[in-house]
């Protein structure tokens, strides 16, 4: 870390800090756990619509195939 960071300037003081006493680490915590959900909600639901357009995809393509198979047989 000492790459980054070559003093400690960064680090926010309570007792002086009026930024670490607005935003205290609750609400970062908050932050994260929101941005999580609403990222794992997007997943669960781009899975769920992908997993319904392959299912579409695959029973459009098995009609077609049994149609397929009825036409050859009927011809023999």
């Amino acid at each position: 870390m000492k790459f980054f960071f070559t003093n400690d300037l960064w680090l926010f003081d309570p007792a002086t800090d009026y930024m670490i006493r607005m935003l205290p680490e609750g609400f970062f915590y908050d932050m994260v756990m929101r941005i999580g959900a609403w990222f794992v909600g997007g997943l669960v639901l781009l899975f769920a619509v992908m997993a319904g357009w392959r299912q579409r995809a695959l029973w459009k393509f098995w009609e077609r195939h049994k149609k397929n198979d009825r036409k050859s047989t009927d011809s023999q």
